[in-house]
C-alpha cells in the first residue's frame, strides 16, 4: 500500500502530505489515535486517504488483536477525527469477503463473510466508518504492482516469467485484480468528485483466476511460460478464493471506466519497460 501513497504524491493539482511510521512528511504510529489527531489537526485537510493495513493473513491469524485493532478500529477513530475537522475519508477496503462461488462479480449488496481474522478486521472498519456519517468513501479493491523489496506478487510473477521458471498456478482463485497506478488515477478522481460517498468496488471490469493472469502476462511479454496446474485450498487458511467484483456501481455512478485485463497487463508491461531501461 506504500505504492498507492507514492503514486499519489505524483498528482500535479493536489497539495499532497503523506503519514507512515516511515518518515514520508509526517511520522504516524496508527495504533495511537492521539498521532492521528496531532497530524490532522496541522495539516487541516479536505481528503485523508487511509492506506494503512496489515495484510499478511497468516500474520492476522497469530495476531488477531493487533490486527483488529490496526485494520478495525483505527479507521473508525480515524472516520471519528474526520468527522470532526470535517474531512472526507477514502478507505481503502479489500474483496477478501466472499464463500467460494467461481468467478463471480460480487456487488457491494453481495453478503460477506468473516473468513478469517484479516476479513473480521476489515469488515469492522467498514462497519465503524460508516457510524461516523456519510463524508466518507469505502473502496473494496485488490491491488497488486512492484515493490522495493521485490517481494510482491507481482515481483514473484516477473522474476519467474524472467527466467523462465516451471510454477504451480491457481485456476480456482478467482479475482479483480487492479494496478496500483491503476487505483491511484481512481482515487484522484474520486477525490475531486465532492459529492460521491458510500461503499463501491474499484476493480477490474473482468473477473479471471490468478493462473489465467500469470499466462496473460507471459504472453504480453513473450514468453512461453512452465507450470503446472495447482488447486488452492481454502481449508489449509481460510481464506477467500473467490474475489471477483463487479464495478457497474462507480462506473454507472461516476462516469468512470474500470480498467480491463487487458489494460492490467499492459500497464504491468510498460511499467516494467520503465523500470528496466
Amino acid at each position: 500500500l506504500n505504492d498507492i501513497s507514492s503514486r499519489l504524491d505524483n498528482s500535479e493539482n493536489l497539495e499532497l502530505f503523506s503519514a507512515s511510521r516511515n518518515g514520508n512528511d509526517f511520522y504516524c504510529d496508527f495504533s495511537i489515535t492521539k498521532t492521528m489527531e496531532t497530524i490532522l489537526n496541522e495539516i487541516n485537510p479536505d481528503v485523508v486517504v487511509n492506506c494503512v493495513a496489515i495484510t499478511s493473513l497468516e500474520y492476522c491469524e497469530r495476531n488477531p488483536e493487533e490486527c483488529l485493532k490496526i485494520n478495525g478500529y483505527a479507521p473508525g477513530h480515524l472516520a471519528e477525527i474526520c468527522k470532526e475537522k470535517n474531512s472526507r475519508l477514502i478507505q481503502v477496503s479489500t474483496d477478501h469477503f466472499y464463500q467460494d462461488d467461481g468467478p463471480k462479480a460480487h456487488k457491494e449488496n453481495d453478503q460477506t463473510f468473516s473468513l478469517n481474522e484479516y476479513a473480521k478486521s476489515k469488515l469492522t472498519a467498514e462497519r465503524e466508518i460508516a457510524k461516523r456519517g456519510k463524508n466518507f468513501l469505502i473502496i473494496r479493491t485488490s491491488i497488486l504492482g512492484l515493490t522495493k523489496e521485490q517481494n510482491s506478487y507481482l515481483d514473484w510473477i516477473l522474476e519467474n516469467i524472467k527466467h523462465s521458471r516451471e510454477v504451480g498456478l491457481y485456476f480456482n482463485a478467482y479475482t479483480s485484480l487492479i494496478h496500483c497506478e491503476q487505483l491511484s488515477r481512481i482515487i484522484i478522481e474520486l477525490v475531486q468528485n465532492k459529492y460521491l460517498s458510500g461503499l463501491y468496488n474499484i476493480s477490474n471490469k473482468n473477473v479471471f483466476s490468478k493462473g489465467d493472469l500469470y499466462l496473460a502476462i507471459a504472453k504480453r511479454f513473450g514468453v512461453e511460460p512452465i507450470y503446472k496446474k495447482e488447486d488452492l485450498n481454502s481449508r489449509l487458511l481460510k481464506r477467500s478464493i473467490s474475489c471477483g467484483l463487479s464495478p457497474s456501481k462507480i462506473e454507472s455512478t461516476s462516469g468512470l471506466s474500470m480498467p480491463s485485463l487487458g489494460d492490467l497487463v499492459e500497464c504491468i508491461f510498460q511499467e516494467q519497460q520503465q523500470t528496466t531501461s
